[in-house]
């Protein structure tokens, strides 16, 4: 009997997996700061299955866990792992070695996911992070809604990556796929403080290409699609916050980094943009609930607010680096 558990911290970031699930191992090393200064600085919305999505899209696409280059790879296709039958054995395998390993599961057969299990067949990435043989566990983290560790049987794991049902689910991973954050691996990471004002400054002048809105006129497409009656998935609003998050924590790693100087006053004002985009995302997420007209002023006086103040503070930083 054996078992091993891999590091893991509530993610900073949590809207979509690909981008919740890449710093998640809590090394916030100088190689992660430097990264992440670098990343996670725009917004492109555009139409996606006749609907408006709001992503990341930044110039160094490297935002997704299969894209940073502070990660190992290793990739497996899921008809080989079907095919071999090894599904268990690879998985501890591969975290015994280090690899947090992702893969798609049926959450039918996922008990943490309530409304769903037993109930409904839908597909969802998750990650795993540990496992004990004694208790016949791994360690699972999902989208639960407080992104914590959670126990789940070998038998669920096994039935709900084995169902026969996920292979006609839409989206399923494709693969399994492990990764190792390494910094010392294929790059080294460093402050290039030219290409962020680039990046900084691209994402606030923005632009308007077709049916793709980018940077400052994502809030456009959010006050357009409220209008209109249109609904986002709700982790698409989330990313709005997110992406303040990630402000704040840029200029906190560049301050931590002694890159910039910036006073703590200086630092409350990203705190205060977050805080509003907190705001934007719960008066949206009413709003999708309720239908309640009233508000619409709310939700357009948010964006502007965040708008405005979210330029004030780039050309705060642009200044400072």
């Amino acid at each position: 009997m054996s078992k091993c558990n891999l590091p893991f911290v509530k993610p900073l970031l949590t809207s979509y997996d690909s981008y919740t699930f890449t710093p998640f191992a809590g090394i916030y090393d100088e190689q992660f700061k430097l990264w992440f200064i670098h990343n996670f600085i725009s917004l492109r919305c555009g139409c996606s299955y006749g609907n408006r999505v709001i992503l990341y899209d930044d110039l160094l696409n490297q935002v997704r866990v299969d894209t940073c280059p502070l990660f190992r790879k290793e990739v497996v296709q899921r008809s080989t792992i079907i095919e071999n039958n090894n599904l268990l054995a690879y998985i501890k395998c591969q975290i015994s070695k280090g690899y947090y390993v992702f893969l798609s599961l049926d959450c039918y057969h996922n008990p943490h996911r309530g409304n769903l299990y037993k109930k409904i067949h839908f597909n969802h990435t998750s990650l795993i992070i540990g496992y004990n043989d004694e208790d016949e566990e791994f360690d699972i983290v999902d989208f639960f809604g407080d992104y914590m560790c959670k126990k789940i049987g070998y038998t669920d794991l096994y039935n709900g990556f084995y169902s026969y049902d996920i292979d006609h689910l839409l989206n399923h991973y494709e693969v399994v796929a492990s990764v190792k954050y390494d910094s010392n691996f294929i790059v080294k990471y460093y402050y290039r403080p030219q290409l962020l004002k680039n990046t900084l400054i691209y994402y606030m002048n923005g632009d308007k290409q077709g049916e793709d809105w980018f940077g400052k006129y994502s809030y456009d497409v959010i006050r357009e699609c409220v209008k209109g009656n249109n609904r986002f998935e709700k982790r698409q609003i989330h990313s709005v916050y997110d992406h303040k998050v990630a402000m704040k924590y840029r200029v906190r790693f560049l301050s931590e980094l002694k890159l910039i100087e910036i006073s703590e006053e200086q630092l409350g004002m990203f705190n205060d943009l977050e805080t509003n985009s907190l705001s934007l995302r719960n008066v949206v997420f009413k709003y999708m609930s309720t239908n309640n007209d009233r508000l619409l002023n709310r939700i357009n006086e948010l964006c502007s607010k965040i708008e405005h103040y979210e330029q004030h503070l780039i050309k705060l930083l642009l200044e400072l680096i």
